[in-house]
């Protein structure tokens, strides 16, 4: 994108793909790689002198973080603190969040970043195993860490038509509405007015002022639904018809044994439902998929079918970046919602290629 905003030339452009969590020598060697398709003089000694003290730099700065954290969390006494979380290129600079630091020091309030919190204990994987965006993994940890402390409440700052937060805000929204614990969602973009900003921090101030009833929980509260009583063997697969290759993937089932039957899609009832559940940002196949479920669980119900004994969904997951590997957890976290638990969803995923 930028070469062609710019019209840079590649030959001039060093652009290495780094992805550090491969340890220094893949990020050395792709270096290396660059440097010698534009005939560039790359020196070993050098890069891991400069790749050691930027690192211990890195780490020391995290340290800090956390240490300031602490101890503005000692010094808060029974005041309450809102931690911002969000992604930090837009969150923490001050053109993109509209002074939003500022603008909560001038009216008094205490607001932290969550790279504040210390957040190595927290544990997510139980409940979000399937949690690919670094980003998502650091926001419900952040999410975790304010339900188990009375005195924070959290602030999920939003850019407008961000596909991950589409669905990183029900798992938020998920998380504190276990400790009744209201929050503040506020999605800017370009036309975003610093005076629009603070009417709604001036409210959400104005709600916290009069909570009274936030719990706190010590520990995960999983999200997987409960053992069926019924074995999945025994219920009715229902496939959601994303393509013509469903009817396919049914009768594979049927041909071992497995009753499964593909999903009615697209009905007036699903829409509207799916609608009322959703936030409307999300891919809409996830919106269509999820009105096709609870319009069939309605209709299995009209004819008096033990729902929560005789069906089971089937949507397999991915490992990213696309959404679709998030459509199931949203899914588990409707149905619960609706006290239906007792369905279970089968999510095979793409990293053993779909094993059942």
């Amino acid at each position: 994108m930028l070469q062609a905003a710019l019209g840079l030339v590649r030959e001039k452009v060093i652009m290495p793909a780094i992805y550090f969590n491969n340890g220094p020598d893949k990020v050395k060697k792709e270096i290396k790689s660059e440097f010698a398709r534009l005939n560039l003089s790359f020196d070993s000694k050098r890069f891991d002198l400069a790749y050691s003290k930027a690192w211990e730099a890195l780490i020391s700065f995290h340290h800090e973080l956390k240490r300031i954290g602490k101890k503005t969390l000692e010094n808060l006494g029974e005041k309450r603190a809102i931690v911002v979380v969000g992604r930090p290129y837009s969150a923490y600079d001050s053109r993109t969040n509209l002074n939003l630091f500022y603008t909560f020091s001038r009216l008094g309030a205490i607001a932290i970043p969550q790279e504040f919190l210390d957040l190595d204990e927290e544990e997510i994987e139980s409940d979000y195993p399937n949690m690919y965006w670094g980003f998502g993994d650091k926001i419900l940890k952040a999410a975790k860490a304010i339900n188990k402390d009375h005195r924070l409440f959290g602030l999920y700052l939003t850019s407008f038509a961000c596909g991950p937060d589409s669905f990183i805000l029900h798992f938020f929204n998920h998380e504190m509405a276990r400790t009744n614990r209201p929050y503040l969602e506020l999605e800017l973009d370009e036309h975003s007015a610093g005076a629009g900003v603070e009417t709604r921090l001036l409210a959400f101030l104005d709600v916290l002022k009069n909570q009274r009833n936030v719990q706190v929980i010590d520990k995960s509260v999983n999200i997987i639904p409960k053992k069926t009583s019924t074995p999945l063997s025994e219920r009715t697969l229902y496939i959601p018809k994303m393509a013509e290759g469903s009817r396919c993937l049914a009768a594979a089932f049927q041909g071992v044994g497995h009753k499964a039957e593909v999903m009615p899609t697209y009905t007036k009832e699903g829409l509207e439902f799916a609608k009322s559940a959703t936030s409307g940002k999300e891919c809409f196949p996830c919106t269509v998929t999820t009105g096709d479920m609870f319009d069939l669980i309605n209709t299995l119900k009209e004819k008096q079918n033990k729902v929560g004994e005789e069906i089971a969904f089937f949507m397999p997951e991915t490992e990213g970046p696309c959404r679709f590997g998030q459509y199931n957890r949203l899914h588990r976290i409707l149905l619960d919602r609706l006290g239906l638990d007792q369905i279970p969803i089968l999510s095979p995923s793409s990293e053993d290629s779909y094993r059942c």
